[in-house]
């Protein structure tokens, strides 16, 4: 029997993607691959999409994958929205080419399911990212968050990826 795999990716460029088994063991876990290009006058960030196709392409193997891929919904400027929504063309591009299923979610329903914010603060003075990595802790105790060996502070594009793959799985096996 194959194995189910759920593939939870945190859209954009400091994004992150985690691949969890039917039991939601982590199988891989690394950091949106980007490439540096000339955007007008400027140097900008992109998603890589060779890199991300071959990442996900192993992830896959022989299995089946579900890729659930958080859904650009806001943004505080016009260049970040213009990065998500680029990010977010490219990754399910590379998805589409690996014939991969994907879901695409919306961060308030991916993270209802794991928390909720208290009565009384503002959801602009609310620390979703904090949030995610207290659950991730809970859940994965022994796993670091660490986007390489150097690193020092865990990586939230990591730790939301993570708890979208949860979150999919949940939705799979409740089907």
């Amino acid at each position: 029997m194959k194995n189910n795999i759920s593939i939870g990716i945190d859209n954009g460029v400091t994004g992150g993607i985690v691949a969890i088994d039917d039991n939601g063991q982590i199988i891989t876990k690394f950091k949106m691959p980007i490439v540096k290009r000339k955007w007008g006058s400027k140097q900008r960030n992109f998603v890589d999409a060779e890199k991300l196709y071959k990442a996900i392409g192993d992830i896959k193997g022989d299995g089946i994958a579900i890729a659930y891929l958080e859904r650009p919904t806001h943004a505080p400027s016009h260049d970040s929205l213009r990065s998500m929504v680029d990010s977010y063309a490219t990754t399910r591009t590379v998805l589409e080419l690996l014939l991969i299923h994907t879901v695409a979610v919306d961060a308030i329903h991916w993270q209802k399911t794991f928390w909720t914010k208290p009565k009384g603060i503002k959801a602009k003075d609310y620390d979703t990212k904090k949030e995610a990595l207290r659950v991730a802790n809970e859940k994965w105790e022994h796993e670091s968050w660490l986007a390489t060996s150097r690193s020092s502070v865990p990586h939230s594009g990591i730790v939301d990826a993570v708890l979208i793959a949860e979150y999919g799985r949940n939705l799979t096996i409740k089907k």
